[in-house]
């Protein structure tokens, strides 16, 4: 009964106050879940493309494409029930706490013992990593998902002696779902692909693991396809994010590579800084990751290299906790949670041993010792569970400051989140006058909100027309932009940087 209360109370903080904690629904937001509200209607995104595989949102004066995971599961729910900002944020809510739960299902047939599964399901809900990542309605929030139903695939077929074929097809789809919900995952899934031959310790095995990646690449097949018909779609983004350049000499990488690799294993931007953007981490909650959790992974590396140093399974985390890096070693941002959003999951997995050890020690002693040092053992194994028991504590406090300056400082995050544009919208709509005319500022694309919270608010799509700046408006236009109004214009209510206003 009290394990199902704290449930419910930790489940109740991913679902209460979606609307005003974070503020507002930013740009990215908004584009995802009008798009996905399109498809739901009709099959087509934006664009006119019918079922897209990477679905193409606007951008200022470009296309940005997106994973189209995220995107089709809300266009699904969109189906079912009325879109809604608060719908959105709970499909990614749920998502979010789904993988942390299913961290303890791993924990608990990793181990062998329901007290590991719990104590780590426990540590995955509060860690401010995932919950600030359920918050959003972007791309991120079904990864961290996908990456645990992996995990679980592979340990699975890992405790067989025989690799079947049905965890080949399970393990090749967790990699492909990872390989189209984000930009990360397509860097992150085809190396993990390649992990998988750790586990070739005889030809039966390796046959598996050369299926699940044969499997997986013929999957990437749409990809590639999709990328031959849209040059530059899938590397576009890399490049504006990344150092690495089509210009850059290949002799620079390496050096500048291990430099962003190191720094971003900076652990006091893991646990006091956080993340510098306060769209992805509320500013002086401390970090995005826990003390007490790091505590249990930093232990947990140290079991792994003395008890399992020739258990392929945990190799292979150790492996995926290194490579979990490489988005943001590549990333010219500093500590960018979401392109990392797969290390907490890895940080998470590696306190397993740790949390076992702490409960039931190293169990070296044979069960029919000599009582002399019978009292030592027990003795012993009683200071490991207080030391557990201290971390997890720690680990708690922490996520309750955290809890207490999000609740208090996550609403205050207006500009971050465009709530100016959902504001004046609102008052703009109580106008009678059709069509109201969308002009986007440069490089912002304020229009894909204006149609989403029509959508919310079920009026015709029709009731707006998006513009350029140097379109000739008609006299008595009315115009809702980022943009001064014109010399012959008149204003009607400004919410800054946004402006309504009439043409003369």
């Amino acid at each position: 009964m009290a394990l199902l209360l704290v449930a419910t109370l930790v489940l109740a903080l991913y679902v209460t106050g979606l609307t005003h904690n974070p503020p507002g629904f930013f740009i990215d937001e908004a584009g995802i879940s009008y798009n996905a509200y399109l498809i739901a209607k009709s099959g087509a995104n934006e664009t006119g493309v019918h079922w897209p595989l990477m679905c193409q949102l606007y951008y200022g004066s470009h296309i940005q494409y997106a994973s189209p995971t995220q995107i089709y599961l809300l266009a699904g729910v969109f189906s079912l029930l009325n879109p809604s900002t608060r719908l959105a944020r709970l499909v990614s809510s749920v998502s979010v706490f789904s993988a942390a739960v299913l961290l303890g299902v791993l924990a608990r047939r990793v181990s062998g013992k329901r007290m590991v599964g719990l104590t780590v399901a426990l540590i995955a809900v509060i860690t401010p990593w995932l919950f600030e990542v359920s918050r959003l309605v972007i791309e991120t929030f079904l990864f961290p998902l996908f990456l645990v139903l992996f995990l679980l695939a592979v340990h699975t077929a890992h405790t067989r002696t025989l690799w079947r074929p049905v965890d080949s097809v399970k393990i090749a789809a967790s990699l492909t779902l990872l390989t189209y919900s984000y930009s990360s995952g397509r860097i992150l899934a085809p190396l993990l692909a390649l992990g998988l031959l750790l586990f070739a310790t005889n030809r039966r095995r390796l046959a598996g693991a050369l299926l699940t990646i044969v499997l997986y690449a013929l999957s990437l097949i749409p990809l590639v396809v999709f990328g031959r018909d849209h040059p530059g779609a899938l590397t576009k983004r890399f490049y504006e994010v990344s150092y690495i350049q089509p210009s850059t000499p290949l002799s620079e990488v390496p050096a500048k590579f291990l430099s962003r690799y190191l720094h971003e294993l900076n652990v006091w931007q893991w646990l006091i800084e956080g993340d510098p953007n306060p769209r992805h981490h509320v500013p002086g909650s401390l970090g995005s990751f826990l003390v007490g959790a790091l505590v249990l992974s930093l232990m947990g590396i140290v079991v792994v290299l003395i008890k399992h140093r020739r258990d392929r399974w945990w190799l292979f985390v150790v492996f995926g906790l290194a490579i979990s890096i490489l988005p943001g070693a590549i990333s010219i941002d500093q500590f960018h949670t979401l392109r990392l959003i797969a290390l907490p999951i890895f940080l998470l997995v590696i306190t397993i041993p740790a949390i076992t050890w702490l409960l039931d020690g190293w169990r070296t002693q044979e069960r029919n010792e000599i009582s002399a040092f019978e009292g030592s053992r027990h003795a012993n194994h009683r200071k490991r569970r207080i030391a557990l028991i201290s971390v997890v504590v720690l680990a708690a406090l922490q996520a309750a400051y955290f809890q207490w300056v999000f609740h208090r400082e996550g609403p205050k995050r207006r500009d971050y989140f465009d709530v100016a544009y959902q504001e004046i919208f609102d008052q703009a709509i109580v106008f009678p006058n059709r069509p109201i005319y969308l002009i986007d500022g440069s490089g912002q694309p304020s229009y894909v909100e204006a149609l989403w919270y029509a959508t919310e608010k079920r009026m015709e799509q029709t009731e707006f027309v998006r513009v350029d700046r140097d379109f000739a408006l008609p006299s008595g236009a009315m115009v809702l932009s980022r943009d001064r109004p014109c010399s012959q214009c008149t204003v009607l209510l400004t919410n800054e940087p946004y402006v309504f206003y009439v043409v003369k």
